[in-house]
């Protein structure tokens, strides 16, 4: 639990904000230093996952950088480029796409990637484009013989469908989590799921070309997707990383506010976005510009 104290807090961001985002970086680093000795030599493969938004894309480059200083040659298959075109999609009961189900991954291609990376010979990596919402239609060739580490990263990473794909004896199952809520003063302020929503809210905005609307309208289905299928995977991870921030909601307010007062009063997430503007009014802003280059924070900040 983080609990945000005002009266200590809020004057120390407006005379000294750099020394406390470097202290929270240096709390989200200290995670990574006791993380990395566990992942052994024997290792090769790191099936990363964790529910939407939780920082699993920064987390694997950092895994890239640590384990390159160290002479390792490290591949990432992103499960996210696996999936299926929106016209593929399962739907839910209302017919609706469900992008949070296991059967949006094409395992089949999936399998024959995997196959390839073991047997270290070529495999053919398709790329999803999220702008468009579609599987780009030129698969890229890796020769996986070239590197000696892989990661496999996404929502459904150690599910066991997919882990099931790779000995496990060479497997390190890691599983990245926002997993404190923040108090203000004492009191519940922003709980772990609101969290995850205004991180995918700024992100898919500025990263994906979707509007706050079109993310609510998804995020039922985001959460009934992790209670089925990410959530029990859980129990086939070795270690769990915490990607929480002290310093998030006063970032998160810099670039959340401004977008949640575009949303008009007859969409269905108005309250919503009225209630979340109420919260992150109360805590004062910091610019998005003073996180480090390599913070996890920047995954969600899509247009710096």
């Amino acid at each position: 639990m983080y609990n945000l104290k005002s009266v200590e807090l809020f004057p120390r961001l407006m005379t000294d904000p750099l020394s406390f985002i470097h202290a929270c970086e240096e709390c989200y680093n200290r995670r990574m230093e006791e993380l990395l000795p566990k992942i052994t030599p024997e290792k090769r493969f790191i099936a990363l996952a964790g529910p939407s938004c939780s920082g699993k894309t920064t987390t694997a480059h950092r895994l890239i950088d640590f384990f390159e200083q160290h002479n390792r040659r490290v591949l990432v298959l992103s499960v996210d480029d696996f999936f299926k075109n929106m016209d593929e999609a399962p739907r839910d009961e209302y017919g609706k796409p469900d992008l949070d189900h296991i059967d949006h991954v094409d395992i089949h291609l999936l399998r024959q990637v995997l196959s390839a990376v073991e047997q270290r010979k070529t495999a053919f990596i398709p790329t999803f484009n999220f702008k468009r919402r579609c599987r780009e239609d030129v698969l890229k060739p890796i020769d996986t013989a070239q590197y000696d580490l892989y990661i496999i990263e996404g929502l459904h990473a150690l599910h066991h469908t997919l882990y099931s794909l790779l000995n496990e004896e060479h497997m390190f199952g890691l599983y990245v989590t926002v997993a404190e809520p923040y108090y203000l003063d004492g009191n519940p302020f922003l709980n772990i799921r609101e969290i995850r929503f205004l991180r995918r809210m700024v992100r898919d905005y500025f990263q994906r070309n979707a509007s706050l609307p079109y993310t609510n309208s998804l995020w039922g289905n985001v959460i009934k997707g992790e209670k089925r299928f990410v959530y029990p995977s859980m129990m086939q991870a070795n270690w769990l990383l915490s990607s929480s921030y002290l310093s998030e909601p006063m970032f998160m307010r810099h670039d959340a506010i401004p977008l949640l007062k575009k949303v008009p009063p007859e969409e269905e997430m108005f309250p919503l976005a009225q209630a979340l503007m109420e919260k992150l009014n109360r805590v004062p802003s910091l610019d998005p510009s003073l996180l480090p280059a390599d913070s996890l924070l920047r995954e969600f900040i899509g247009h710096l």
